[in-house]
């Protein structure tokens, strides 16, 4: 099993497919882009399974697939048969935008993958194309409904707060969306990944619960179930469930039981720790299996032994480069 200096259980591993996304959502990546990964840096579906495996044999039981945007990578299917093959009993599970999922969704669930988180930060089609520079709102839907259609029922959304004063028409078109299709949705604050925040606004939390109660005209109440592996806490609004996820009011480093692969194949410890362990260099070094599974297996310990305690974000931009790179 593994285990960190201070006791917490590391169970939980996000697997950074690629860089690349076919969005540009303006707290995720500069409008400009950024320098893309060549192939060759970018770890093998081979040396990701392979990874993985050896992972699920050291106590990790949930995988999440991210990018990027994860679909984006070619043969994404194949990758998912490999996983469900070399860590079947694990919990499989991917965060997309949705956008290039339609034609996906079939076979991402026959390949063993069994739950979604779709990226939609707004269903308002105007905001929707300023947030992401021009995505296709349309596009997403369709890829939920084909989610639906092949038998994906764990389908959640996840939204970023914006932390100005458009987030009472940002929760006012969530609303709508939440009642006509019983949708569970995730606000998440926004995060200081690759840039600084606006001054006064980490930890929008408060004002996002303000808000709901405004707009739905009932009081949230916390309900203390936990949905999923995630930190989300949940709350109530006369039988309809909404999540939150506040990193930054109201931190929950304390139990935090993840770890991050990246596309590049650094082992992170913490979202806002861009050092890493090169993983990618263990495996291109040669060597028989035996050697190389005991030299992987030793690193990750060693970098989960110095998990750090928190994430000391604040209103700075923690290190490690945009959220596209690092893995969301």
């Amino acid at each position: 099993m593994l285990t960190d200096g201070r006791g917490r259980r590391i169970t939980y591993l996000r697997v950074s497919v690629t860089d690349r996304c076919n969005f540009r959502c303006w707290y995720c990546m500069p409008a400009s882009g950024i320098r893309q990964l060549d192939m060759a840096e970018i770890l093998s579906f081979e040396e990701i399974s392979g990874i993985v495996g050896i992972l699920a044999e050291q106590g990790i039981n949930t995988i999440r697939l991210t990018g990027g945007e994860p679909l984006v990578r070619r043969g994404i299917v194949r990758l998912v048969e490999m996983l469900s093959a070399v860590a079947g009993s694990c919990d499989l599970a991917m965060t997309t935008n949705g956008s290039l999922l339609a034609p996906l969704a079939s076979g991402l669930r026959v390949a063993g993958l069994r739950r979604l988180n779709i990226s939609l930060d707004s269903p308002d089609p105007d905001q929707f194309r300023r947030i992401t520079r021009g995505g296709s709102l349309a596009d997403v839907w369709q890829g939920y409904e084909a989610a639906v259609r092949a038998g994906f029922t764990d389908i959640k959304f996840n939204a970023v707060i914006t932390a100005d004063d458009r987030l009472e028409n940002q929760v006012r078109a969530w609303w709508r969306e939440i009642v006509s299709r019983r949708l569970v949705v995730r606000f998440i604050e926004q995060m200081p990944i690759g840039y600084s925040l606006p001054a006064g606004s980490p930890g929008t939390a408060g004002r996002l619960l303000d808000t709901l109660a405004a707009v739905s005209g009932v009081s949230p109440r916390l309900t203390g179930e936990r949905l999923g592996c995630g930190p989300a806490e949940y709350y109530d609004l006369a039988g309809i469930r909404i999540g939150l996820i506040r990193a930054l009011s109201h931190g929950f480093c304390q139990s935090c039981n993840r770890i991050r692969l990246t596309a590049d194949g650094r082992l992170l410890t913490c979202l806002a720790d861009g050092r890493g362990v090169d993983l990618k260099a263990i495996v291109r070094a040669g060597g028989n299996i035996g050697q190389i599974k005991d030299r992987l297996i030793e690193a990750v310990k060693q970098a989960v032994a110095a998990k750090p305690a928190g994430h000391e974000m604040s209103g700075g931009p923690a290190a490690g480069g945009y959220m596209t790179q690092i893995g969301g």
